[in-house]
């Protein structure tokens, strides 16, 4: 059965265009309303992302662990960028935290940290940098709030998470739960208005019908997170990559100028605030 005859309504904006993009994929959707990619697949799907949770098989956590060294420069320019906007130290919890690169960078400025991350082999490296002084939990995120032991937090984060989730709502609903009033959420995902996704075609990196189900465009996105509730919603394309050498990172400024100004970076950042209570 043609996905596109299944669905009827965009699960973002509720848009009734929708069209399929990728001749060779046709589990992805596009809305033509608000930009969103998306695929047609149960919210109960057990094989949904689960090489993350599968040692042998997580290729991704492989290679984010032979990136780690190169990952120093981002993840310091990452924690300027989100610590921005919080002078004062706080409550910080990390969805998806990888190896705990990000973390440790708020840890030695004083916050309290507290992580999740499915991946064994990541969870491991996490646990063993951070010597148990930081919980790093293993739970789906749809399961774990019973075990968080910071609620409610100053900042929530999340890079390169919302894009595997089933229920695209999930997400910033509970991190809007699990915040302060007032507290801030930052996401980084991959731009579905990205120059790569019209270059590459059905070759771009980011259509991985196994892992990522929801990618964005920066009107999708702000149109997420306002209707969950969030307020002061900025959603900005940026360029570059978690290994680019600073050389690359000089060059890609130019033109991430032009890009950004067209809005077809590879990927997106956003801000949201939560409001007073």
């Amino acid at each position: 059965m043609n996905p596109e005859n299944e669905v009827k309504t965009c699960p973002v904006c509720d848009g009734t265009q929708i069209g399929t993009p990728f001749t060779s994929l046709p589990s992805f959707l596009e809305c033509r309303n608000c930009g969103l990619l998306f695929q047609v697949r149960h919210k109960d799907d057990s094989s949904l992302n689960r090489v993350y949770e599968d040692e042998e098989e997580d290729a991704s956590a492989r290679r984010i662990q032979a990136e780690e060294e190169e990952r120093v420069r981002y993840y310091h320019d990452l924690f300027e960028r989100i610590a921005e906007g919080h002078p004062q130290p706080g409550r910080v919890l990390e969805i998806g935290c990888g190896t705990g690169g990000l973390l440790q960078r708020f840890q030695k400025a004083g916050w309290q940290c507290e992580g999740i991350e499915p991946s064994p082999r990541l969870r491991r490296i996490a646990e063993e940098s951070f010597g148990g002084s930081v919980p790093i939990h293993s739970e789906r995120i749809e399961s774990i709030e019973m075990d968080l032991t910071s609620i409610p937090y100053d900042l929530i984060v999340g890079i390169d998470v919302i894009e595997h989730l089933a229920d695209p709502v999930l997400l910033p609903k509970k991190c809007f739960e699990w915040l302060k009033a007032e507290g801030t959420l930052f996401l980084q995902t991959p731009n579905a208005g990205s120059i790569r996704r019209y270059l590459q075609r059905e070759s771009w990196e980011q259509l991985a019908p196994d892992e990522h189900l929801f990618i964005h465009t920066a009107q999708s996105l702000k149109r997420l997170l306002e209707s969950t509730g969030f307020r002061e919603v900025e959603v900005i394309p940026f360029s570059g990559s978690t290994t680019d050498s600073p050389a690359r990172s000089v060059a890609m400024k130019s033109i991430g100028t032009l890009l950004r100004w067209m809005g077809m970076n590879n990927g997106l950042w956003a801000s949201a605030r939560k409001g007073k209570e």
